[in-house]
């Protein structure tokens, strides 16, 4: 069961909660179920966490592949122009193709590390929003629960 599940369940408690007479709207809730609820939320809190090194993890992996790859292209296009340079007849044009394709894999690698980085940011956003979001609800149902008490403990 993932945060969003557990947290909505604890809103349900909450919803079906009955509501004590002359308290203010203070209602009853099940306490045992909610410290339930707040074990799974903790219990699952390290998986999040886990989630978003692994995707810190993937983005460096996809930007080592991406080096590799454009170094793979550079390495490629140099091999390619010194081969050409050795001709006689065609230095001139070997060395204006090398330069093009020099150009053109320093573009290539350089977009393709932009998409990589691009990527993983995404990633990495989605991961801080998810931690952000479970956060806020937990601090939330933490504080509801808190009231509830309170609630309990003044009669």
């Amino acid at each position: 069961m993932n945060i969003s599940e557990i947290l909505e369940q604890m809103e349900d408690i909450m919803e079906s909660a009955w509501s004590m007479p002359l308290t203010g709207g203070k209602s009853v809730v099940d306490v045992g179920q909610l410290k339930d609820l707040i074990h799974d939320i903790r219990a699952n809190l390290p998986e999040e966490i886990r989630q978003a090194q692994a995707l810190m993890e993937n983005r460096q992996k996809v930007l080592d592949e991406a080096k590799q790859e454009a170094d793979r292209i550079i390495r490629q296009a140099q091999a390619q122009a010194d081969a050409m340079v050795q001709e006689h007849a065609i230095t001139e044009k070997a060395q204006e193709k090398a330069d093009e394709l020099l150009r053109n894999t320093a573009a290539q690698a350089k977009e393709m590390q932009q998409k990589a980085t691009e990527f993983a940011d995404k990633r990495l956003i989605n991961a801080e929003k998810a931690l952000q979001t479970a956060a806020q609800a937990l601090a939330e149902t933490a504080g509801q629960v808190q009231n509830s008490r309170a609630g309990l403990l003044q009669k």
